[in-house]
């Protein structure tokens, strides 16, 4: 969920930028996106679910997540600075 927000924020798809900035380790190409995300100014209900998905998460007091700290430290912390818990 977060690279999905720091995609939401960063749009790296609409000038083929090969990384998303603000997210550590994560290197991506327009291919690497299904659809919808493939096209930035698409519509339609897969879209709009997903843009609500999103939305609902970076609202939330947090998430569940499988995940093992020593191995994703970076993503975890990056998590951690950027979408605190809401308590």
């Amino acid at each position: 969920m977060g690279l999905a927000e720091a995609f939401r924020h960063s749009r790296p798809h609409v000038g083929l930028v090969s990384d998303v900035p603000g997210f550590p380790q994560i290197w991506l190409t327009k291919a690497d996106f299904p659809l919808p995300l493939d096209d930035p100014d698409s519509r339609g209900p897969e879209k709009d679910f997903l843009l609500e998905v999103i939305e609902a998460t970076a609202k939330s007091r947090g998430i569940i997540g499988n995940s093992f700290h020593d191995m994703e430290a970076a993503f975890s912390e990056h998590w951690n600075r950027h979408f605190p818990t809401k308590g």
